[in-house]
């Protein structure tokens, strides 16, 4: 049975035009991916109720999600260091790209990271242990920071180190 296991958050931009679904953009900033497992930490109990009567409680409503009034532990959350562009182009099959994509793409404000994914990045750093390889963008060394700031689990998924 598949459960959530991480949460991105982030805050989002998305483009488009009113008429047509031709050219979509998003641009996710402020990217945090967030450990929802069931380990993670259990909700407070309210004042005057007990820890275990919160727990039972969060397990009769079957909440995977964690206590929004309690922090996060820093081995359980990553802040992604860079912004996510996405363009979605719904092209006929003989459409050229348009040139504003192109002058992008060969812009250097760009790295193209094939078949990059937040779940994936947010699983191997928080989670390696449930991965059964590490993605080729892990080695980049301007995430390197970001990844050992999410604690020693985190950090042993960096090469070299």
């Amino acid at each position: 049975r598949l459960v959530p296991t991480v949460r991105s958050q982030c805050m989002r931009c998305a483009f488009q035009l009113a008429h047509t679904n031709a050219v979509r953009a998003s641009v996710d900033t402020n990217l945090c991916l967030i450990s929802e497992t069931r380990h993670a930490t259990p909700p407070q109990p309210e004042a005057g109720a007990d820890a275990d009567t919160a727990l039972k409680e969060r397990r009769q409503r079957n909440l995977w999600y964690r206590d929004p009034k309690t922090a996060i532990p820093h081995n359980e959350i990553t802040r992604f260091p860079f912004a996510v562009l996405e363009i979605k182009l719904a092209l006929a099959e003989n459409d050229d790209l348009p040139d504003w994509v192109r002058d992008l793409e060969a812009s250097e404000a760009l790295i193209p990271v094939h078949k990059f994914s937040k779940f994936i990045h947010g699983t191997a750093v928080l989670l390696p242990d449930e991965v059964q390889s590490l993605p080729y963008w892990i080695d980049d060394p301007t995430l390197e920071s970001s990844i050992r700031a999410a604690g020693p689990t985190a950090a042993s998924v960096i090469r070299g180190a």
